[in-house]
Formats: C-alpha cells, sequence, structure tokens
C-alpha cells in the first residue's frame, strides 16, 4: 500500500473474492438442493463463482479505486457492468464445459450452446444479475470506504 491506500492488485484481489462470495452465495442458494450431482453443482454453482471472481478481478477493482469513482452511484453502475461481465465469462465457460461432463454433447455444438445461454439465461436470470451487480458494487464501495477511510 502506497500511503495508506491500497494497490492496484490489492483492490482486484478484494474486488475478486467479493464478487466470487457473491456469485457462490446467489447461485448456491438458488440451485443447491439434493439430490444434485457433483458435476451440476460444478456446472451451476462453482462456475458462476469462478467467473464472478475473474469478472472481479478484472473490472471490480476500479470500483474501490476512489480517484476513478465519483461515488455510490457510479459504483452501482460499475457492479451491474462486472456482473454483466460475470455473466458473458459463465456463458464461455458453461459452453466449454457442458461437452465436457455432460454425455451427448459434442465440440461442434459449443457456439451454438454459447449463444443459446447468453439468450435464455439473460431472460431467465439477467434481473437477478443486474440485482447481484448492484448490490454488489455498492456494498463493494461501501466496504471499502469504510476500510480505507482516513488513509
Amino acid at each position: 500500500m502506497l500511503l495508506g491506500l491500497p494497490t492496484n492488485s490489492a483492490r482486484r484481489a478484494l474486488a475478486a473474492v467479493w464478487s466470487a462470495i457473491l456469485g457462490f452465495l446467489v447461485t448456491t442458494l438458488l440451485f443447491l438442493h439434493q439430490p444434485m450431482v457433483f458435476h451440476g453443482r460444478f456446472l451451476f454453482i462453482m462456475l458462476p463463482a469462478m467467473s464472478s471472481g475473474l469478472a472481479g478481478y478484472i473490472w471490480g477493482g476500479t470500483i474501490l479505486d476512489f480517484k476513478k469513482t465519483t461515488g455510490y452511484h457510479e459504483s452501482l453502475l460499475r457492479g451491474v457492468g462486472v456482473a454483466g461481465g460475470a455473466f458473458a465469462i459463465f456463458a464461455v465457460l458453461f459452453a466449454l464445459a457442458l461437452w465436457q461432463t455432460e454425455p451427448g454433447w459434442v465440440m461442434n455444438q459449443v457456439g451454438g450452446l454459447f449463444l443459446a445461454t447468453l439468450t435464455f439465461g439473460l431472460l431467465m436470470a439477467g434481473p437477478l444479475v443486474m440485482i447481484t451487480g448492484l448490490a454488489g458494487g455498492g456494498i463493494l464501495y461501501l466496504l471499502g470506504l469504510h476500510a480505507f477511510a482516513g488513509r
């Protein structure tokens, strides 16, 4: 940390951890039920958490950069952007992982599966992705504001 402010890598790491935790919690609440096979848990719980963490690392660090983020309202919009990016990363990972984990899928279907995941996924989970992004961006901003206040 330079002059008590978090470095770029520390901001990115904190945003990645927060995004991964939030992605894990939301998908666990939606999809974890009994009985569920392991690869189903991987596809519908772990992949969203990993993609959320990756998106948080790539784009979420700017929420904690108080020189670039002008306020709470901008952190909310940035949170929605991070959540949208996480959904796009999830669509790619899901299309690539499904043909490896489920019988009957072949590599030739990955492109169509990616487009279907984007289309139907946005219709079904789009509002939840936006609400999660709003909450995640706002809470991350407030946590960072209180954690780094006076430094």
